[in-house]
């Protein structure tokens, strides 16, 4: 189905949303900080649990679903990281949405695992404020300013 260039332009226009699921209060507050100044259009939902996370998920109308979704893979277990990741890509209308697993682990078998499961990208949590900040400002870019997303993810 194609859409016309006035949709695309209108959805741009929308709200946005994306989804942090980090359990470390530090990380999910600096995170948060800096999606608000490098993303000041997009509406950001920390949760810090699988449960939250689909309980988040289950209350969203499908325009309302997250344009993206930051999981840290250990909830305090990678394999809460490893389960959510795969309920999401298991899931019909969640399947698609764009999951970057961020953890502080750079194990092959973490990494391995993570892109099996379906994760768009894995990326080793930043060690510095100015690290984080790059990482953000990499991320607006590609997803916000230059990744084509389906029609019912663009917002």
């Amino acid at each position: 189905m194609q859409i016309p260039i006035d949709d695309i332009s209108r959805s741009k226009a929308r709200k946005a949303y994306m989804l942090v699921v980090e359990d470390n209060p530090d990380d999910e507050a600096l995170m948060q900080r800096l999606a608000c100044r490098q993303l000041p259009d997009v509406q950001t939902y920390c949760v810090n649990s699988v449960t939250q996370a689909l309980a988040y998920l289950d209350g969203c109308a499908v325009h309302e679903l997250p344009r993206l979704i930051l999981l840290d893979l250990y909830l305090p277990r990678r394999e809460d990281g490893w389960q959510l990741l795969q309920l999401l890509k298991a899931h019909p209308l969640r399947q698609r949405l764009p999951v970057i697993v961020v953890s502080s682990s750079d194990e092959e078998e973490d990494i391995v695992r993570t892109y099996d499961l379906g994760a768009n990208s894995f990326i080793t949590k930043p060690a510095t404020r100015g690290e984080w900040q790059a990482y953000f400002e990499a991320l607006r870019h590609y997803w916000w300013d230059t990744v084509t997303m389906p029609p019912y993810y663009r917002f």
